[in-house]
Parts: structure tokens; C-alpha cells; sequence
């Protein structure tokens, strides 16, 4: 039977072994040494998981859904009820766009119709905004029943995002399209070979691209402030809110960069190896031999 105290410094050795290992892989890691580059990486992770994995941290309650629902229905109700305002004031533009016809400032008497038109305009607009503004008081309310952490704020969070990051892509392709289309006519074709406009192509895209993600985080930076403050929380939740949303759309954007950057090189590494493979194999070829003319005595 094994001694009580022999499987207590059992225990221990096995413990103190653990911790020596666990010490030896963070000494090779050399934290102290490399603390931005861990950093870094730790914030990167912490940013996909946020953007892909993390669950929102409060719930939809039934009572709080049913706030929600009242509240939109309120809304609905409102518009629909002031509906004459908005033709109202579409009524009043169209007629003061009918009034400006050429030259309408050069004549007193259209001067004098199309300022009574502006101000009917005006008075229109006045009334058509402060209906909006209170259907506008209605929604933010409702959102803020459901809350800035909730799944609905969340979601409508990573939505805005990826609107953005769309948006960051089509300007890219559009751009790389034309800057393509314009090398091509311009190039002339004997001084440029295939590998030379590959190269070309690899690195007009990749410059586009970069370009069109910093539009698109500087779009979603811009956006996300009107977003977080419709949920009508705490100062402190909408700046924790807009960090973590903007740690986690940074996230996104560095590994699309950094994965586009490892496929532009690799493609163009390979296809200067080819290049290079091709050249040698034609240079080992044999060369014809000159014929000789036979002699004449």
C-alpha cells in the first residue's frame, strides 16, 4: 500500500514538473523580449473571435421584445397618420422646380413667384422634419428597450461592418478594372512581355485593394457613431461598444490585407520561377550547326 506522504510529493513533482515546462515554453517565446509583437497578435485574435465567434452578451428578453414591437407599431402608426405632410412638401417642391425655368432671376416678376415658392417650401419641410424627428424618437426608443449589447445591436454592429467591407471591395475591382483597361491601351505591345504584365496586374490589384479597405474602415468609422447612439445607452457602453467594434473591423481588414499580400507574392514568385525555368531550358537547347559548303579545288 502506497505511504500518503510519497503520493503527496507525487503530486507536487508532477505540479513543479508542469510549471518548469509551462516556464520553458514562455521562456522560448521571450515575452519580455517581443511585448508589442504579442500584444499585437493578442488584440488580432481577440478581434476575429469578436467579429466572428464572440455571442452577444445580453438577451432579448419576451417583455423587452414586446416594448419593441409596441414601439415600432406606434411608429408605423404615426407615419401613416402624417402622410399628407410628406405630399405636402413634395407637392411644394415640384412646384417651385416648375417655377424655376431659364433665367427666372433675371425677371422681377419670377423672382417674386419663385421666393413665395421657397418659403411654402420651407414651411413644408419644417413641419415634414419634425414628424420625422419624432418617428426617429419613436425607433430609438424601441432599439434601446432591446439594448446597445443585445443581439439585434450587435448584429446590426457586424452588418454595417461588412456593408462597408462590400462597398471597400467593389470600389477596388471597379478601380483595378479601369487601371487595367487604361494599361492595356497605352502599353505597347513589343516592349512588355506576359510576365511583365502579370506583375503589373498583381500589383495594381493589391494597391487597390489596400486602398479600398481604408475606405471602408474609415466608412464604418463614420457610420458607427449614429448606430451606437440610436440604442440611446450609457456614454461608457456606446465607447466600449464602438472600441470593440472597431478592434474587431481592423481585425478583419489586416487579415484580408495580409492574406491578399502572401497571394500576390506567391503568385508572383512562382511565375518569375517559371520565367526563369523556361529561359534556362531554352538556352540549354541545342543550336544548329552551320552547313558546310563543300570545297572547290
Amino acid at each position: 500500500m502506497e505511504h500518503p506522504a510519497s503520493a503527496g510529493n507525487m503530486a507536487q513533482l508532477a505540479a513543479y514538473r508542469q510549471q518548469s515546462t509551462l516556464q520553458q515554453i514562455l521562456g522560448r517565446w521571450q515575452l519580455h523580449k517581443k511585448p508589442k509583437t504579442y500584444i499585437f497578435g493578442a488584440l488580432w485574435l481577440a478581434g476575429l473571435g469578436l467579429m466572428f465567434l464572440a455571442p452577444a452578451p445580453v438577451r432579448i428578453t419576451d417583455e423587452a421584445l414586446q416594448r419593441y414591437e409596441t414601439l415600432l407599431t406606434e411608429a408605423s402608426i404615426y407615419s401613416k397618420k402624417h402622410q399628407p405632410s410628406l405630399d405636402e412638401w413634395q407637392a411644394a417642391w415640384d412646384a417651385l422646380q416648375h417655377e424655376k425655368t431659364w433665367f427666372w432671376w433675371a425677371d422681377k416678376q419670377k423672382r417674386a413667384v419663385v421666393g413665395k415658392r421657397k418659403a411654402g417650401e420651407r414651411a413644408a419641410r419644417q413641419v415634414l422634419q419634425q414628424h420625422e424627428k419624432h418617428i426617429q424618437g419613436l425607433l430609438h426608443r424601441a432599439k434601446a428597450e432591446l439594448g446597445l449589447f443585445s443581439e439585434a445591436g450587435v448584429e446590426e454592429g457586424r452588418r454595417l461592418f461588412w456593408d462597408s467591407f462590400q462597398a471597400g471591395k467593389v470600389v477596388a475591382r471597379r478601380q483595378t478594372f479601369w487601371d487595367t483597361a487604361i494599361q492595356l491601351i497605352t502599353s505597347q505591345s513589343q516592349e512588355s512581355n506576359l510576365l511583365t504584365a502579370f506583375v503589373r496586374l498583381i500589383c495594381t490589384a493589391v494597391i487597390n485593394f489596400t486602398a479600398g479597405m481604408l475606405c471602408s474602415i474609415f466608412l464604418f468609422a463614420f457610420q458607427l457613431p449614429s448606430m451606437v447612439m440610436a440604442y440611446q445607452a450609457s456614454w461608457a457602453a456606446m465607447l466600449g461598444f464602438t472600441c470593440l467594434a472597431l478592434l474587431g473591423a481592423m481585425s478583419v481588414i489586416v487579415s484580408f490585407l495580409a492574406g491578399l499580400y502572401a497571394a500576390g507574392a506567391t503568385a508572383i514568385y512562382a511565375s518569375a520561377s517559371l520565367a526563369a525555368s523556361q529561359s534556362r531550358i531554352a538556352g540549354r537547347a541545342p543550336r544548329p550547326r552551320p552547313a558546310l559548303r563543300p570545297h572547290m579545288d
